[in-house]
């Protein structure tokens, strides 16, 4: 995936190129792109669970993942048949 080049765009998900955000702050980069496709949000939500942690990623939360001092988040939105998937990856608080 275009700015998270280590986390992977599940199959059936497409990158909308005009929806990501790169944004540096003084703790770390700021990383954000958005998905579309038709995948239901729960089936979005095991391709992560079953993918993230063989690249070490931990569970930390509902749609929360951590590694190396950064948090991904998934924003997961269906609305007329379509998945919007918001993946951001920033520094964790604390």
């Amino acid at each position: 995936m275009a700015g998270l080049p280590d986390v992977p765009r599940m199959p059936g998900l497409a990158e909308a190129a005009d929806a990501r955000l790169v944004f540096d702050t003084p703790e770390g980069a700021i990383l954000a792109a958005t998905l579309v496709g038709e995948p239901g949000a729960d089936a979005v939500r095991r391709f992560y669970r079953r993918t993230l942690p063989t690249l070490g990623w931990q569970r930390a939360g509902a749609d929360r993942y951590a590694r190396d001092g950064q948090c991904l988040t998934l924003d997961i939105d269906r609305a007329e048949g379509v998945t919007r998937l918001v993946v951001s990856v920033q520094p964790c608080d604390g």
